[in-house]
């Protein structure tokens, strides 16, 4: 069964990802499992999905293509990769198809310890491997980290001789590290893991900041980091790594503010619409920051919530451009209207691998303390609390810009309506904070 010619093994998907069809050659190579309705990466280890969905994520919208290999799920040695990928329909409608190849042969051949010829550290295949082994009780805390170079890409255009360059750059601060259990790797592209055992999350975060600071104070380049950790033996080690590497992902669209970066596609987008939306996102994200880091938030929750603020009001794409321009009072069907726009901006973040943890904040970001927002009149703590804070810095922005209905209140004005609603659209505490932050500004 392996080894099948090439062009035998094909998958056809949806815009989306979803599988239409499966070839019957590819079908006998799963054993015959039907992954027809789902996501195309379940075909693959939990471990290599991540990476699967950012690479036909990257064709879908840009039409780069990416020849991944991944681990085929349910089946202990299968290894594909993805030889061709093309477009099959036109628009939001099309379809495209995935040319596999059978690669598990070759890589039985390989070393199992082959090294990255650049950086000289072990490679994907290893770090999942050492996964395995050191999943005991006696290396927790374990910790794994992601780190990838932001905007590799830009530096590629000017030369690959940068690029590496940047690589090993990375590499070299990771060798500076003298931290017993630690294990280092390169990915693919500027993307490094970092296996550290009998090491708490803090203590890797710490480890993080000392890898990516020398490289920010020369101003080389910035790097996204992510960092999760397993404490208890029942967690799976490579639902953690998932975790650490969707971290990574959410600061890496936070700092990868070139033009083909999903945050800047969709505030472009958005800032085409209504001329507000940009500045007035990117206020919400720098003071939802300040006010996450007053109460004492990890750095990974703070980044979060900066994406969150960027991206709140993503839904109002699917908001029609005169209900958002409207200077006169929106009527009752209007107000109905713009109200979707959190639900909306829901679906529009499902499309992004980057944005998935921030869907909880987007659907939310419009209810209220006491229960009376929208649009599931959660109240309390039952509120996500980055959609608490954006909800008190959101008034605060909306209140004191000018706004295409009114110019923009007095500041008086606006610290008495933000005082006089705590405890009712908004939680008390946060509007304390919120005004210990303005003070030190």
């Amino acid at each position: 069964m392996l080894n099948k010619k090439e062009g035998d093994l094909w998958v056809e998907l949806d815009f989306y990802g979803t599988v239409l069809q499966m070839s019957e050659e590819l079908l006998d190579f799963y054993g015959y499992q039907d992954y027809s309705g789902r996501h195309f990466t379940y075909m693959s280890k939990l471990e290599d999905r991540n990476r699967i969905r950012m690479d036909s994520l990257l064709f879908r919208e840009k039409g780069i293509k990416c020849y991944t290999e991944f681990r085929m799920n349910g089946k202990s040695n299968g290894i594909l990769k993805i030889e061709r990928m093309e477009f099959t329909g036109d628009g939001l409608t099309s379809k495209f198809k995935v040319d596999l190849i059978d690669v598990s042969k070759f890589r039985e051949l390989e070393s199992n310890h082959a090294e990255d010829g650049l950086t000289q550290f072990k490679t994907n295949v290893d770090f999942y491997n050492l996964l395995e082994i050191e999943d005991a009780e006696r290396n927790l805390p374990i910790s794994i980290m992601y780190l990838d170079i932001a905007g590799l890409k830009e530096i590629n255009k000017e030369s690959f001789t940068e690029g590496d360059l940047a690589i090993s750059k990375v590499a070299d601060e990771i060798m500076k590290l003298n931290v017993p259990g630690l294990r280092n790797f390169r990915m693919n592209g500027g993307t490094f893991s970092l296996l550290i055992l009998n090491t708490t999350l803090a203590e890797a975060e710490n480890i993080a900041e000392k890898i990516k600071l020398p490289l920010l104070l020369r101003e080389d380049f910035e790097l996204s980091s992510g960092c999760a950790t397993k404490t208890e033996m029942w967690e799976n080690i490579f639902a953690i790594s998932s975790d650490a590497y969707d971290r990574m992902v959410c600061r890496k669209t936070l700092l990868d503010v070139g033009p083909a970066s999903t945050l800047s596609m969709l505030m472009n987008t958005l800032n085409q619409k209504t001329l507000e939306t940009k500045n007035h996102c990117e206020r919400i994200s720098y003071l939802s920051g300040l006010i996450g880091t007053r109460l004492g938030m990890s750095e990974a929750k703070v980044s979060k919530l900066k994406l969150l603020g960027m991206v709140h009001d993503i839904g109002k794409l699917n908001v029609p451009e005169e209900i958002l321009n409207k200077k006169e009072p929106l009527t009752k069907e209007e107000w109905e209207i713009l109200k979707t726009h959190p639900e909306k901006g829901v679906f529009i973040a499902g499309m992004f691998p980057e944005l998935k943890n921030v869907v909880e904040g987007i659907r939310h970001h419009h209810e209220r303390w006491d229960g009376e927002g929208y649009p599931y009149r959660l109240e309390g703590e039952s509120i996500p609390i980055e959609s608490r804070i954006i909800s008190v810095v959101d008034a605060y922005d909306a209140m004191s810009n000018n706004r295409v209905y009114r110019n923009k209140l007095v500041i008086d004005r606006v610290v008495s309506e933000l005082k006089t609603n705590k405890g009712k659209q908004f939680q008390p505490e946060i509007v304390d904070v919120f005004f210990e932050v303005m003070e030190g500004l």
